[in-house]
C-alpha cells in the first residue's frame, strides 16, 4: 500500500512538472500580441543602419537587414513593463521557421522614439 501511494505521488508530481513545462514553452510573455503602440515601420538616421528597418505588427516582427533582405518572425508573446519616467519597456518573444523562441527588449519613449534595450544609443522613429 505504501509503495502504491509513493508511486502515485511521483506520477502526480511528474505530470504537474510536464504540464508546467508545456504551458511555459507555448506562451512566453503575458500578452499574446504586440501592443499597438509598437506597430509600424521604424527607421533610424544612424549611418551604421541606414539600409535597415524594423517592422512590427500584432503577430509578427520583421528586420530589414540591408537591401531587399528581410527576416520575418512570428510573435509568440510580449511583456510590457514600466520603465524610467517617460518610457515603457517591452520584451517581444518571436520564433522563426525552426520554432526556436528568441526575444528582443525594446524601449519606447513618450516622445515616440524606440530603442533596442541592447543598443540604447541608436534611436528609431516611425517611417
Amino acid at each position: 500500500m505504501k509503495t502504491r501511494n509513493v508511486l502515485l505521488a511521483i506520477l502526480a508530481a511528474t505530470s504537474i512538472v510536464a504540464v508546467y513545462r508545456f504551458v511555459a514553452s507555448k506562451s512566453p510573455g503575458a500578452l499574446r500580441t504586440v501592443p499597438v503602440e509598437l506597430h509600424g515601420s521604424w527607421v533610424t538616421d544612424d549611418a551604421r543602419y541606414s539600409d535597415r528597418y524594423l517592422q512590427v505588427g500584432p503577430d509578427f516582427v520583421a528586420f530589414g537587414t540591408g537591401g531587399v533582405d528581410v527576416q520575418r518572425f512570428r510573435v509568440e508573446g510580449c511583456d510590457r513593463e514600466s520603465g524610467a519616467v517617460g518610457e515603457r519597456r517591452y520584451t517581444v518573444f518571436f520564433s522563426g521557421a525552426d520554432r526556436e523562441v528568441m526575444s528582443r527588449g525594446l524601449v519606447l519613449s513618450d516622445t515616440g522614439r524606440l530603442t533596442f534595450a541592447s543598443q540604447p544609443e541608436v534611436e528609431w522613429v516611425r517611417d
